[in-house]
């Protein structure tokens, strides 16, 4: 959105997103986007920005009201299935995938992913 160390991404960070919804940014909050599904509280949407560059998760499972969105170029694989499972989930919202190059299968349990 805006390059580091700009006055413009400064008074983003600082006044606009809080405003907007959760976010983390892997890897500058947490390493991996598993962590990343930890920190994220049942109650209220987030989203977790994901920086340029290639994540190898293993058995990743989306089951919260998440926004998983790419800045760059972003590659996402699984060994194993990426899961999306809306089927536990009850609150507004659905799981996002956004700018992603996603490079293994996608199982869908209940609902549809937005991509």
């Amino acid at each position: 959105i805006a390059p580091a160390g700009t006055h413009f991404r400064d008074h983003l960070e600082r006044l606009i997103w809080p405003y907007l919804r959760f976010a983390i940014c892997v890897p500058r909050d947490c390493p991996t986007i598993a962590e990343a599904f930890t920190e994220i509280p049942d109650c209220c949407p987030v989203t977790v920005l994901l920086a340029p560059g290639k994540y190898v998760e293993e058995g990743l499972v989306i089951n919260k009201p998440v926004a998983l969105r790419g800045n760059g170029k972003v590659q996402l694989s699984s060994k194993g299935p990426l899961s999306v499972n809306c089927e536990h989930y009850e609150g507004p919202g659905s799981p996002q995938l956004c700018n992603l190059d996603i490079e293994s299968s996608i199982e869908i349990v209940t609902g549809a992913p937005v991509l």
